[in-house]
């Protein structure tokens, strides 16, 4: 495929299982085990895009509980948007970093440092929401419309709307280190914070196509 994830137009959350999967299993650095994790973002007009990540693996790590906290200590999984114009290496995105117990952190800046956290009010109106399995766990979350207008400047959100994006899994605790992205990311050392190695994605018609988009697939641009 091209470097272009379809984001499809739903007419409520309901529909996020008509939305393409893809994959996160660009494992990189240190990883004492690589849990299998898949994802599907979709958008619905006037509302926000919805983002649900599912992960095989049971009884997950969750110590952290509420707004902002630590789940990257935990094992979590994450979206990063970026709704502004690429310069180069920079652009202003936004980091979303969920763990099992609907805690949700996010962040926003143009780079690893110096990011400001949302405030709680910002947080709460994403009502991120988590589900735990025997075998696997599920996690959801809203970008708001509304969240997103408040920080770019965006007229609308219409067909062949492009904006760039990862995903990832994460834990930075010892006894399960690591670290997986959808996109591949080449750095030296653990950093999800380079949109250098974020994909694009574009909002279509929905056309409800069984397709998986492994990683291997996607070109960066």
């Amino acid at each position: 495929m091209n470097s272009n994830y379809p984001v499809f137009i739903l007419s409520s959350e309901k529909e996020i299982e008509q939305c393409p999967i893809f994959t996160v299993d660009e494992f990189r650095w240190n990883c004492v085990y690589r849990p299998e994790t898949t994802g599907r973002l979709g958008y619905i007009p006037g509302k926000g895009f919805f983002l649900k990540m599912t992960c095989l693996e049971s009884n997950p790590m969750r110590n952290n509980f509420g707004p902002n906290s630590m789940v990257y200590k935990d094992s979590a999984m994450e979206g990063f948007f970026c709704f502004s114009e690429m310069n180069s290496s920079s652009c202003s995105y936004m980091n979303f970093e969920m763990n099992a117990n609907s805690a949700l952190l996010i962040q926003r800046g143009e780079g690893r440092f110096n990011r400001t956290f949302l405030s709680e009010e910002e947080v709460l109106s994403c009502h991120c929401q988590a589900e735990i399995f025997p075998d696997y766990w599920t996690v959801s979350t809203w970008i708001p419309e509304t969240l997103i207008r408040h920080y770019y400047n965006i007229d609308s959100f219409s067909e062949g709307f492009m904006f760039h994006c990862n995903f990832f899994k994460i834990s930075e605790t010892s006894e399960i280190e690591h670290y997986a992205s959808a996109y591949p990311i080449n750095s030296a050392e653990p950093n999800f914070h380079l949109p250098e190695f974020f994909g694009t994605a574009i909002i279509v018609q929905n056309t409800n196509t069984s397709r998986n988009y492994k990683s291997s697939e996607i070109q960066n641009n």
